[in-house]
């Protein structure tokens, strides 16, 4: 009788409305709808698998335009904004940028709060960590451009959006250092991609170190292309930019370009001519040395070499106009021995 009885009464706490079920009741009367909300309250964080749970985190928004049918409102409370704090939260340790529907994931960030949202970038920097084949990195970085996407349109608080930029950079990070498994437009897609200082810096910090071993022509034009990229994604963010980054980006390009022409590499002219957009004064300045002192110790033949190096001044004299007069002696040099080949 007693066993009857427990089994009967553990039957009952376990039961769950479906969510069709919540969105019924809810529908018929303020009083109806805050006891509906209480009652996945209630269960949610006791249910077992991201299958049975998720289905009640895309109830939210319906139940949010119930609640304002219900002039819930006037309340001076928002019911809602807590049941989705609480079910983000208890959703948080399956949420997977890489594979879940995006439906799920538009709900997920407007209904999380921002503990939930940073706890969700370290836990998916794991996770992204983990992955094994090509394809499965693309999709976390994806993913993780898709967070940004919708904590950018949330406008939601700063912790938030670093940590997910911070988590895309790592992770376009590691597809540059497995460069060699992926085509070159999915690396600068990786690169273009990455948008936010935090991911930007991520970048810079890994090209910089990247640079100086790089030993076959084709690598260092790559990390030229790579770093030219990541500098224009830094200008981009304007203002929201830290000081040092447009220089750090600089200073990167200006390596890179000046290493592989001192290596003999052909640079693609267009390439050349769009690295002096990138550079401050006082490194177009240097450059232009660096360039005057590579044409006369040059006894290469090569037209590309020398169309590159002719481009890459053209390009600083045309950023820099103070250069041409301060500089006029490097600038004849340069062009003086390209003519004579």
């Amino acid at each position: 009788m007693i066993h009857a009885a427990l089994l009967l009464l553990c039957g009952t706490a376990m039961a769950q409305p479906a969510p069709d079920e919540v969105i019924a009741r809810a529908a018929l009367s303020r009083v109806e709808f805050l006891r509906a909300i209480s009652e996945v309250a209630r269960f949610a964080p006791r249910l077992p698998s991201k299958e049975r749970l998720y289905p009640y985190v895309l109830l939210l928004d319906d139940l949010e335009k119930t609640g304002r049918a219900h002039d819930v409102e006037s309340l001076a409370v928002n019911p809602v904004k807590d049941l989705g704090a609480a079910l983000t939260r208890d959703a948080g340790k399956w949420l997977r940028l890489d594979s879940d529907d995006s439906k799920y994931l538009d709900a997920f960030f407007k209904w999380s709060n921002n503990d939930t949202r940073v706890t969700a970038a370290g836990e998916s920097a794991i996770l992204a960590a983990a992955s094994i084949r090509p394809e499965e990195l693309l999709a976390w970085n994806q993913g993780a451009l898709g967070a940004i996407a919708r904590l950018k349109s949330a406008r939601t608080d700063a912790p938030a959006l670093q940590a997910f930029g911070d988590l895309q950079g790592v992770i376009a990070r590691e597809i540059i250092a497995r460069r060699t498994e992926f085509t070159r437009e999915r690396l600068l897609e990786a690169v273009d991609g990455t948008t936010t200082p935090q991911g930007l810096a991520e970048l810079l910090a890994f090209l910089d170190l990247q640079t100086e071993p790089a030993s076959k022509p084709e690598d260092r034009h790559l990390m030229l292309e790579l770093a030219l990229r990541v500098s224009r994604g830094a200008r981009r963010l304007g203002p929201s930019a830290p000081l040092r980054m447009r220089a750090d980006a600089g200073a990167l390009l200006a390596t890179a370009v000046e290493r592989a022409l001192f290596e003999g590499d052909e640079l693609d002219a267009s390439v050349c001519g769009s690295v002096a957009t990138e550079l401050l004064p006082t490194q177009a300045q240097g450059l232009l040395a660096s360039l005057a002192d590579l044409s006369e110790g040059d006894d290469s033949k090569s037209p590309r070499r020398a169309l590159a190096v002719r481009a890459l001044a053209a390009g600083i004299r045309l950023r820099f106009p103070h250069l041409a007069a301060a500089h006029r002696r490097d600038f004849d040099r340069i062009q003086a021995r390209l003519a004579a080949r």
